[in-house]
């Protein structure tokens, strides 16, 4: 899933990508020059840094609906929290999440890929277990290079490392 890029480099060649979105100038774009693409509609739940609020959702997708050459593959988001299944931040991302399924179930869409996560939330074996049930895709982010996102021994390695003199 390719995340934001200026909409001007969209315009000059065909990318054999999905495109996670979040304003409509964005798939206006990808409708006119990235035809037949596939969107990954990013919904903010409550980390506040990108994505489209919940309550906006329902207008959000009811114009990208209208629009041609696109397809909506997939539902995401990122959690601002993972550490703890109590924790209150994390809980209401996860109510969020669930009512945004809801509200594109009720629009007549049905997302193959569903997804929200944080290195985090795939480390820490509590939250893991409540992602797996309402995804279908893991996301992982500094995971992947092998540094936890939370202090917990995960047994991650550090895949490279920098340095500069």
């Amino acid at each position: 899933i390719m995340g934001y890029t200026d909409t001007q480099n969209l315009k000059l060649k065909k990318l054999p990508f999905s495109f996670a979105v979040y304003d409509l100038e964005t798939v206006k774009v990808l409708s006119q020059f990235q035809q037949n693409c596939k969107l990954h509609i990013f919904d903010d739940t409550g980390l506040q840094r990108e994505g489209v609020p919940i309550e906006e959702l329902p207008d959000f997708i009811k114009q990208i609906i209208k629009m041609p050459n696109i397809e909506i593959e997939g539902l995401m988001s990122h959690l601002a929290s993972s550490n703890s299944k109590n924790d209150k931040l994390f809980l209401d991302q996860i109510n969020n999440f669930k009512k945004a399924k809801l509200i594109l179930k009720e629009l007549g869409i049905k997302p193959k890929l569903i997804h929200i996560g944080a290195s985090g939330s795939i480390t820490n074996p509590q939250t893991r277990l409540i992602i797996s049930g309402i995804s279908n895709v893991a996301r992982t982010g500094l995971a992947l290079y092998g540094y936890p996102a939370i202090s917990k021994n995960t047994g991650l390695k550090p895949a490279l490392s920098f340095q500069a003199k």
